[in-house]
């Protein structure tokens, strides 16, 4: 095989395309495990909002969105009952 290339500038190639590498690598766990997508609740206007069906993974995302920290909660009817009871943040934004 033929290689026109310098070991020099294979080496700067390479180092170039692992840098490259890096930086997608970076900005895909980005986008896919650092932004924070907000649940849709399904709720319309005057309907309550059925926390039961949803996991404990968007119950504390919900609370989360609304600033709110659920320490020492266990169990997800705790969870539940800590969204239920800072309802009122979410209509205020």
């Amino acid at each position: 095989m033929v290689c026109f290339l310098q070991d020099d500038e294979l080496t700067f190639l390479g180092l170039w395309y692992w840098y490259w590498f890096v930086v997608v690598v970076v900005v895909v766990f980005f986008f896919f495990f650092v932004l924070q997508y907000s649940i849709d609740t399904g709720k319309k206007s005057g309907e309550p909002v059925n926390y039961k069906k949803m996991r404990v993974k968007h119950l504390k995302q919900i609370l989360r969105e609304r600033g709110v920290t659920c320490r020492g909660c266990t169990d997800k009817r705790e969870f539940i009952k800590k969204c239920q009871d800072t309802e009122h943040l979410s209509e205020e934004m």
